[in-house]
């Protein structure tokens, strides 16, 4: 949250020319949602920092009798921020990638590398967007029975690597504006950077927490088979990951081979 917010206080040090000022401005913003989602997704029990204690301190201070509309809205407002930072963390990566492909002054090169590296963004969206229109704390209380150290797999595995990347791709970001970095160089930081970690943590989740948490892109907790009409088959990375390490080391005996996924 630190390098997110700092960044808006070195935007006006950052070249006009070259829309690098917007570009530093919206992806500040999307860090923001990382970090707001990555606090949003702790598990409540081992650090409780979520709406339930902050609102719980906000009913102390209500004054019995008060109309039952303003206790309402305050149950409403962890739903509402929810909702909007989820958009705004869609809305964000579009905007990067308009703004990459507009700019004219950005190499091809870097354009590629970026465009790709938003589109690998993206999948990050899904689980904000699930747990804010899907009923939010019922849809997540479902994850959980199903996957108990999901909220674990989504701080540590997702959301916060997600915010390393994206700190490494702004400081790339100022070395280039710097001629430090060559567009080459910068262009392959920032896709190997933005896959790498990906890669990295899919594998890693597996091996380490499989069955008790789910890299599914799309969870479905109703049994359908579908998440806003999109097969959540499709979107299985567990499936991906596992497969992977069976065939790198089929001697090994995986604890996935445990869970009900078949590696076959």
């Amino acid at each position: 949250m630190c390098n997110s917010l700092s960044a808006f206080f070195v935007l006006n040090k950052a070249p006009k020319s070259n829309g690098s000022r917007t570009l530093f401005r919206i992806s500040a913003i999307f860090q923001t949602c990382l970090v707001y989602f990555a606090w949003r997704f702790f598990d409540a029990e081992s650090l409780p920092t979520n709406y339930t204690r902050v609102l719980s301190y906000i009913y102390q201070l209500v004054p019995h009798g008060q109309p039952t509309e303003f206790t309402v809205l305050l149950n409403g407002i962890p739903t509402m921020v929810d909702r909007g930072m989820s958009c705004l963390m869609v809305a964000t990566l579009f905007s990067f990638g308009l703004a990459i492909w507009r700019n004219r002054m950005i190499d091809t090169g870097i354009k590629i590398g970026c465009l790709c590296g938003v589109g690998a963004l993206t999948l990050l969206s899904g689980y904000p967007l699930q747990y804010a229109f899907g009923s939010s704390m019922d849809w997540w209380n479902r994850v959980l029975d199903n996957y108990p150290l999901q909220a674990n797999a989504l701080v540590y595995f997702v959301y916060i690597p997600a915010c390393c990347v994206v700190s490494i791709i702004m400081f790339a970001a100022t070395l280039y504006n710097r001629k430090i970095l060559g567009t080459t160089s910068f262009a392959l930081l920032v896709f190997c950077s933005v896959f790498g970690i990906l890669l990295t943590t899919v594998l890693s989740q597996e091996l380490y927490i499989p069955c008790i948490s789910t890299q599914k892109l799309l969870i479905d907790v109703e049994g359908h088979g579908r998440v806003f009409g999109i097969p959540t088959a499709y979107l299985d990375t567990s499936k991906a990951a596992q497969r992977m390490w069976a065939t790198l080391f089929p001697a090994v005996d995986f604890q996935f081979y445990d869970c009900y996924y078949s590696v076959d």
